[in-house]
């Protein structure tokens, strides 16, 4: 008897999703930028946790399926376009738990609003950034420096 409850409840959990899975409320929204407008690609999700890599494969309104991670459990992440990798290492799960990302990078000369980026200096050739998009309609925007060639993010 107690093996079928415990099966039947391991069930459950798993029909929901809720086991295996953790899914933001709402779509997911994820849009790529390159030098600040908007490009229409192909995004793949690879996220390794707990020395497991999975890759979501993305498509627009898509509601892309995260792995559940403990509290204070960190994840790396490389977001995959048609033309670029852009890695976002030690990732806290509050990044999951957004409405969306705007994802891009930026080369020289630098046009991106929302950053401080006139202060950088001069052996900085890119930053790549993400936009957490909240439910409000607000921004919290985390950002990478790279001394690196834009061909160097290239696949």
């Amino acid at each position: 008897m107690t093996r079928l409850f415990a099966f039947v409840l391991f069930i459950s959990l798993v029909g929901q999703g809720t086991l295996l899975a953790q899914k933001p409320a709402r779509p997911f929204k994820i849009s790529f930028e390159e030098d600040g407008k908007e490009v229409v690609t192909n995004l793949r999700l690879r996220l390794k946790y707990r020395g497991k890599i999975t890759e979501i494969k993305y498509t627009l309104g898509s509601r892309p399926s995260f792995p559940r991670l403990k509290p204070r459990e960190k994840f790396d992440l490389w977001i995959i376009t048609d033309k670029y990798t852009l890695p976002f290492l030690k990732m806290h799960r509050d990044a999951l738990r957004v409405a969306g990302w705007r994802v891009g990078i930026d080369a020289r000369p630098f046009d991106l609003k929302n950053f401080e980026l006139s202060l950088l200096p001069a052996e900085v050739r890119l930053v790549y950034y993400m936009m957490y998009q909240l439910a409000d309609g607000g921004e919290t925007p985390i950002w990478f420096e790279s001394s690196k060639l834009l061909e160097d993010f290239r696949n």
